[in-house]
């Protein structure tokens, strides 16, 4: 089993650097959310209302205010219009800085980058989706037997005992393809708005939108069902197509927006999320044009 578990694992880490192997599973289109999100990433795009400050170790903040108790610094982020300090779950002495919508980004975290109580400062830079092909039957050509995934289930047809984490829009928890092979948070109990595995998330019984903060992972655009149907989509049960690793688990970890937009600092929590729920593999099927300290600690 565990030969064969390595060998899907090298598989579907093959499959996140072939973002065109997509196959239709369906779409969505719903109420958009966050502010910046009808911007398209082009270079250098960022958040406009939130920037990301990581801190020396021996900073202490008091949760969701702007008192570090080092003088220099609230000064300095008292100059830049800053609201609030947030706890970028899953990453040591690292948070988001709520802005007012007015503020210069740029000017802001050069200001805060000469702090010696700050590590860094940077902008929370914007990611968008991988390009999809819509050729009706683009499913049907060669991506499965050109990253000869037939020679793997030769091996194995997947093991649920790999989880693969779909760091996107989230997953169409109902798909007749997918629902089947869904990841079960096995430390936490259903329904009872308790954080049973103490990981600091309520009820995430299957990941975590890291969107709206809850446990909603459903998807309403399309793509996450699209990266998860291509990595395992049920195999061998007479429906809809064939996932490189039928068997295997899906963990959503909703980061993007349903604009196609997702922000740095979600996708480096989702990262850190699927980590410590033991994710197997990752796949975040998202580009971005900016270098992140962030998003490069996270992962």
């Amino acid at each position: 089993m565990l030969m064969e578990d390595n060998m899907l694992k090298k598989v579907l880490v093959t499959l996140c650097f072939l973002s065109l192997l997509f196959s239709p599973i369906t779409s969505y289109s719903t109420q958009a959310s966050k502010a910046a999100e009808n911007l398209t990433p082009s270079e250098g795009s960022y958040a406009s209302d939130q920037l990301i400050i990581k801190l020396q170790p021996e900073v202490k903040v008091e949760n969701y205010t702007l008192s570090t108790h080092v003088i220099s610094l609230d000064q300095a982020l008292a100059s830049v219009n800053a609201i609030a300090l947030v706890p970028l779950a899953g990453l040591p002495d690292t948070y988001l800085l709520k802005m007012q919508s007015d503020t210069n980004i740029l000017n802001a975290v050069e200001t805060l980058s000469r702090e010696p109580a700050v590590d860094y400062a940077e902008p929370d830079y914007l990611a968008h989706f991988a390009s999809v092909p819509d050729d009706p039957r683009y499913s049907e050509q060669w991506g499965l037997s050109k990253i000869a995934v037939e020679g793997a289930w030769d091996q194995s047809s997947g093991s649920p005992n790999v989880v693969i984490a779909v760091i996107d829009s989230g997953i169409d928890l109902s798909h007749e393809d997918l629902s089947p092979n869904l990841w079960v948070n096995p430390g936490e109990v259903p329904g009872n708005s308790l954080d049973d595995d103490n990981n600091g998330f309520i009820d995430d019984i299957q990941g975590w939108n890291f969107v709206d903060i809850n446990n909603n992972v459903q998807d309403f655009i399309g793509h996450g069902s699209l990266v998860a149907g291509v990595a395992a989509a049920r195999s061998n049960n007479m429906l809809g197509v064939a996932g490189v690793c039928g068997n295997c688990r899906i963990m959503p970890v909703k980061v993007s927006q349903v604009s196609g937009i997702a922000n740095y600092s979600d996708i480096a929590a989702g990262v850190a999320y699927a980590t410590q729920k033991g994710a197997d593999v990752i796949n975040i099927s998202l580009g971005g044009y900016s270098n992140s300290n962030t998003l490069r600690n996270a992962i």
